[in-house]
């Protein structure tokens, strides 16, 4: 089995979360830097993610480009993690030109071979700011000219095809027989899937196909096979009674999804795909002071589904339906009433620009919106699989939900209710 060193999972009040043994040495971090620039840079701390730690690296001679991050990874999926962010950046700049992404400097793999003992990728800064810095101070024809340019950025994605789900990595470093060729210029392949799912804590270890997957099916039931794996464990091992009776209701559950899979999709060749950026939350897209795009980052763990799953609202258009706006007034003056109202304003404005965003694809893409519209029940499934091990109140949707399809029903849609 692959090791994982530097990682370990602490258990919190909802599961486990990925944790640092030990912290990366900044001063290796320095001479790392220093040897792939080929000139002495200055080393500070920068931010950190879930599996992160970023670094800010200043060149001090100045030149065009003088500023660079250096992005630290813990081994949750070692090797193919960094080495298909590395090629997915490379496809989109030679492919998708209208993408602001960043440009990678170096990069290296082999955690257990070099001596900062992690992952690591260097790359250009990009300038701007995290659109959640600016959002507020945004005018509303600013925010509308961004949700356009948002879709006509995820038009130029959804119009590149591939077959089959998975990640894409450079052929000479996946190895061009194990995965399926891209065609095109660069040397690409589609190889075998990097998410989450597939590597969080035990999950890792569990013996489930990573493809690449040829079929949306296959994809699916993977995915429910880590939480039968994850189900079958608490029932063998736990000793709460509760724990054990959770764990036996939500294998019903996921025994009816995976029938359920064969009923929604009848595919039976490889289905076509497109690479989605999952995450465009507001701290992933930056700008600059007046809104206009500078740049889309954090790239890892961007795979290429299905065009049902492609086809959906960036995260930061995604939240609750609000047809009306909000009167402040209606509020009360405490700072309770003024966080309820900004939650409701931001939601009225996310309503109006998903069909600014909409508009926009109509233009840019139609595939986009003729795909999003009719696949309300893949989404449902897709969601039902996502959530099918979380409380009772979810189970009973989803049960609810998978009553209806199994009676041959046209369901309502899992998603609002």
């Amino acid at each position: 089995m692959v090791s994982r060193p530097g990682l370990k999972w602490e258990k919190v009040l909802f599961g486990v979360e990925p944790r640092w043994t030990h912290e990366p040495d900044i001063n290796e971090v320095e001479s790392i830097t220093n040897k792939a620039l080929a000139q002495a840079c200055s080393v500070s701390f920068f931010c950190q993610g879930a599996f992160n730690r970023l670094y800010h690296v200043q060149c001090k001679h100045h030149a065009p480009q003088n500023s660079y991050l250096m992005r630290v990874s813990l081994p949750v999926d070692p090797k193919f993690k960094t080495l298909s962010e590395v090629a997915t950046l490379a496809w989109i700049q030679e492919h998708c030109t209208s993408l602001p992404v960043p440009k990678v400097v170096a990069y290296d793999c082999s955690h257990h071979a070099n001596r900062l003992g992690f992952e690591w990728i260097l790359m250009e800064k990009m300038s701007g700011r995290p659109l959640a810095e600016v959002w507020g101070s945004m005018t509303w024809a600013r925010k509308e000219k961004l949700a356009a340019k948002m879709a006509r950025c995820a038009a130029e994605l959804f119009s590149w095809r591939f077959w089959g789900i998975g990640n894409l990595f450079f052929a000479e470093e996946y190895g061009a027989r194990n995965g399926t060729e891209v065609h095109g210029p660069g040397g690409f392949v589609l190889g075998r899937i990097v998410s989450m799912t597939f590597f969080w804590s035990e999950h890792f270890t569990y013996n489930v196909p990573r493809g690449p997957f040829d079929l949306s099916a296959e994809w699916l039931r993977a995915r429910l096979q880590f939480t039968q794996h994850d189900c079958e464990k608490t029932i063998r091992e736990s000793n709460d009674e509760d724990d054990i009776e959770e764990a036996e209701k939500t294998l019903l559950v996921v025994e009816r999804l995976m029938k359920a899979t064969s009923l929604i999709f009848t595919e039976d060749s490889k289905v076509p795909t497109v690479l989605l950026h999952d995450d465009l939350s507001c701290h992933n897209i930056l700008v600059d002071d007046d809104g206009e795009l500078q740049g889309i980052v954090d790239w890892e763990c961007t795979s290429a589904v299905p065009l049902w799953k492609a086809a959906q609202f960036p995260k930061f258009l995604q939240g609750r339906h609000r047809a009306q706006k909000p009167i402040r007034e209606a509020y009360s003056a405490g700072e309770g009433g003024e966080d309820l109202f900004q939650i409701h304003l931001l939601e009225y404005e996310q309503t109006r620009l998903r069909g600014v965003f909409t508009e926009a694809m109509e233009q840019a893409n139609p595939d986009w919106v003729r795909v999003f519209q009719s696949s309300g029940k893949q989404v449902d499934l897709d969601v039902a699989i996502q959530n099918c091990d979380l409380h009772n109140l979810a189970r009973r949707k989803i049960n609810e939900w998978l009553d209806e399809l199994e009676k041959g029903k046209e369901p309502a849609s899992l998603v609002s209710r």
